[in-house]
């Protein structure tokens, strides 16, 4: 028996209010083994792990349409008592070792955000066939529903006429019982109840479901995000059939650790990516120099493109990336955490004439944000969402030169930005221009004060969320105010707020039973 530990420290950055369904966490241990037990140290909001993955040996994975993720464990939402705990639910048999397990998390039942300290990993360098039949009984494992699953994705190879010739049995079929007698239209009414697995599934039914079920109308607005670990260059290639009038597609997370090349996702864009208007790439680790050209190429009509955590410096030079700069019609962009540097920020704001929504969130690279922020207010006036989490090179100034022409901004995070120092004159200055905001994140911005309070509550009626985490300065006065004046709030976190006690904090809530009022605390409970 092996134990393999990783100590390390998960926080998920999701407000409550909007969060994602789930988010994901790799964890690479030093040694491949048969997994026999998996300790999760949940030392904050426990609760939140819904699935348990392993990523089988590469070698062992020989066909490249054939899952090479497993799932050890998977479940709903717990909600637990809000102590630290360990939680070590039995797994799944595994046929091959792995050293990498996923973890994804469901936070939308919690409180707060969850934080784990450490994952232990048990296995053997051998598979133990006695106790894995034991953990076997205990849960029983989905490898042939996961099969079935890939053969369905794998059979999309396969056009109609193709399917026809090779299976007698299709063309045999005279009769499709009372669906013959149904008009076209509810035949695709009740269609449109089906998962894409589903319709994939029907399609081979008969030459009746084919023809709808291979409908490019089921394609215009494609989410392969829930199949993400069944995605391959064989996918992409098999789905061009029935993808050239696709205007939306989702691939987060998809295709990690070479499932998905770039050349795959190149040959789908470059048939298919004429009509494209929405593409979601978050946390594609295929995302490279040649996919941001292709991007450029093929699709001319984009509006949105979100290239979240595809984070590789040495594949994403910035010549690269001002590729983007072709794409004139851009509303929405996000480089959350991709090395985006100044100059070419301020070649894609001179030609995004049009953009409306912007995450430049935990962007190191950015030295000159002051700079960036004039170049909005003078091209982009119409923006609506601005994410600078984390950036090293706000200031004061940075914030009144977004306030004087952004006066149409919903959303900005500036939380972390230790480099503003007065917030009070700054974000006056950005209520009294900006009365429209909706959501405003200031967390641990330590000059955050009564005043900064009162500017929103006298000047931003439709305030919806507010994040004031970490201040000193705020008292319940000002915050009282708040709740008061805005009406239609309904996030609020004062965590870490030294002069607002528990105590006052369990007032508001009863007071206010609409507003998710966030007060974090540490507790001294053993584990």
């Amino acid at each position: 028996m092996r134990t393999l530990l990783l100590l390390f420290c998960i926080i998920m950055r999701l407000c409550c209010m909007h969060c994602k369904l789930c988010y994901q966490s790799d964890l690479q241990f030093a040694e491949s083994v048969y997994p026999t037990k998996i300790e999760i140290l949940e030392t904050y909001n426990p609760g939140a792990v819904v699935h348990i993955l392993a990523l089988e040996s590469v070698s062992s994975s020989s066909k490249l349409n054939k899952p090479r993720w497993r799932t050890l464990w998977s479940g709903v939402p717990q909600d637990c008592p809000p102590r630290a705990r360990k939680f070590s639910p039995p797994l799944k048999r595994l046929n091959h070792p792995t050293k990498l397990i996923r973890l994804e998390f469901n936070q939308r039942h919690l409180s707060y955000y969850t934080e784990l300290d450490a994952v232990i990993l048990y296995g053997t360098a051998t598979r133990n066939d006695l106790h894995h039949k034991e953990m076997t009984s205990l849960a029983p494992c989905d490898d042939a529903q996961v099969s079935i699953t890939t053969n369905l994705f794998a059979q999309l190879s396969f056009k109609p006429d193709e399917k026809e010739k090779k299976n007698g049995n299709l063309e045999e079929l005279g009769s499709n019982g009372y669906f013959d007698i149904l008009p076209d239209e509810l035949i695709h009414y009740i269609f449109s109840f089906l998962e894409l697995i589903d319709l994939i599934s029907a399609a081979f039914t008969c030459r009746l479901f084919s023809r709808h079920c291979f409908d490019p109308v089921w394609y215009k607005e494609l989410d392969l995000k829930p199949y993400w670990s069944l995605i391959t260059d064989v996918t992409l290639d098999h789905l061009q059939n029935f993808c050239t009038s696709t205007e939306k597609l989702d691939l987060t997370w998809s295709g990690p650790y070479e499932a998905v090349t770039c050349h795959g996702i190149f040959r789908f864009l470059q048939k298919c990516g004429s009509n494209l208007v929405c593409l979601r790439l978050s946390c594609c680790q295929f995302v490279n120099g040649e996919v941001i050209k292709a991007i450029s190429k093929f699709c001319p009509n984009l509006e949105e493109l979100d290239l979240q955590s595809c984070s590789s410096e040495s594949s994403l030079s910035e010549d690269l990336l001002l590729e983007l700069a072709n794409l004139k019609r851009m509303k929405r962009i996000n480089f959350y955490r991709v090395p985006v540097k100044d100059h070419l920020l301020k070649q894609l704001i001179q030609s995004y004439r049009n953009l409306q929504h912007l995450n430049l969130g935990d962007c190191h690279h950015i030295t000159e944000c002051d700079t960036i922020m004039q170049l909005l207010s003078k091209h982009c006036r119409g923006l609506v969402s601005l994410d600078l989490w984390r950036n090293r090179s706000l200031s004061d100034v940075g914030i009144m030169s977004l306030a004087d022409g952004c006066t149409l901004l919903e959303e900005l995070d500036v939380g972390w930005c230790s480099t503003v120092i007065n917030a009070a004159e700054c974000i006056s200055c950005l209520t009294s221009k900006c009365r429209k905001l909706k959501k405003l994140f200031l967390t641990a911005l330590r000059s955050v004060s009564d005043d900064v309070i009162n500017a929103l509550a006298n000047n931003c009626p439709d305030l919806e969320q507010v994040d004031v985490l970490g201040t000193g300065l705020i008292h319940p006065h000002s915050i009282t105010r708040l709740l008061k004046e805005c009406k239609k709030l309904r996030f609020l976190d004062i965590s870490f707020c030294s002069q607002l006690s528990n105590k006052f904090v369990e007032n508001l809530r009863s007071r206010y039973p609409n507003v998710s009022i966030k007060k974090s605390f540490v507790t001294d409970e053993p584990f």
